[in-house]
């Protein structure tokens, strides 16, 4: 690679979003180099802080294959609610193109519910998540007017696309496009698994051998081992393992009264996006 600054575009997130798909597909993407997804890099996650403790050499080491003319980029999930995240980013990076995943926030808090309570990494209602530490995390990052007024108030010099999963469903190819056009990619180019659904919620036949899994990844990472790491992701054992371990798809049906409560609480900044965007966003309001 050469010494230009790396990235040259950031995904900002939020989970059960659509990063997947955009992770997926921009890799198949000739311009287009992405580093691991979820690096959680400029975000601490857990007890890890990799910014902190392990510095830009550890970072760029994830770019080292990209070609000299790709376009580098990196798909992360957790940036866009954190102010940490804001902070780094906005300093180091005072010109850089965000994209922000945005799905509806009350389908989106339930989808996280479900995504958890498949892995049977909670138990409880979807009242019970909102109290839980993760749940009240999750309700601040469907803020997203709020969120992305911070991030363009800390980086007035950069540039801001925001996607919605509605487009993803209803126009795949022309997300697609409108993406590559922001981050300066041939526009032409359109991957055969563009209307693949992906992501899905399962459960799993296993809640030890998943967090066994988890931690393992995490923990090599956070100790710098990806000479260990990379080659077992490599050889296929772990998405084997994954597969192995996964049970039918899972759904958490959202009552009446649930949905009620989060337009509710949502409410406010929905029509704060709607005026931000000039978008009619009011499917997210019932």
């Amino acid at each position: 690679m050469t010494s230009k600054m790396i990235p040259d575009f950031i995904c900002l997130g939020v989970p059960r979003g659509g990063t997947t798909w955009l992770d997926n597909n921009l890799r198949l993407h000739p311009d287009v180099f992405l580093a691991q997804k979820e690096i959680h890099f400029f975000s601490p996650s857990g007890d890890c802080d990799f910014y902190r403790d392990h510095g830009y050499d550890w970072y760029r080491s994830y770019f080292k294959k990209a070609p000299d003319n790709a376009i580098a980029g990196e798909v992360a999930i957790h940036y866009l609610a954190s102010d940490i995240a804001r902070q780094r980013i906005s300093d180091d990076y005072p010109r850089m193109r965000f994209i922000a995943m945005l799905r509806n926030p009350v389908e989106r808090f339930n989808s996280i519910y479900e995504f958890l309570a498949s892995r049977r990494e909670f138990r409880g209602t979807l009242r019970d998540f909102a109290e839980d530490w993760r749940g009240r995390n999750q309700l601040r990052t469907g803020l997203y007017h709020e969120l992305i007024v911070k991030w363009q108030e800390a980086c007035p010099s950069s540039d801001f696309c925001i996607v919605l999963q509605d487009d993803i469903k209803s126009d795949p190819a022309g997300v697609y496009k409108r993406v590559c056009q922001f981050v300066g990619a041939d526009d032409s180019f359109v991957p055969e698994s563009i209307a693949k659904r992906v992501n899905e919620p399962k459960a799993f036949r296993s809640a030890f051998i998943r967090k066994i899994h988890r931690k393992t990844a995490m923990a090599l990472s956070y100790r710098r081992l990806n000479w260990i790491r990379m080659p077992i992701k490599a050889s296929g054992l772990p998405r084997l393992i994954e597969r192995m371990n996964k049970g039918k798809e899972y759904r958490v049906p959202l009552s009446a009264e649930d949905r009620e409560w989060l337009v509710d609480y949502y409410w406010n900044d929905i029509e704060a996006l709607e005026r931000h965007m000039n978008r009619d966003l009011s499917a997210w309001k019932c």
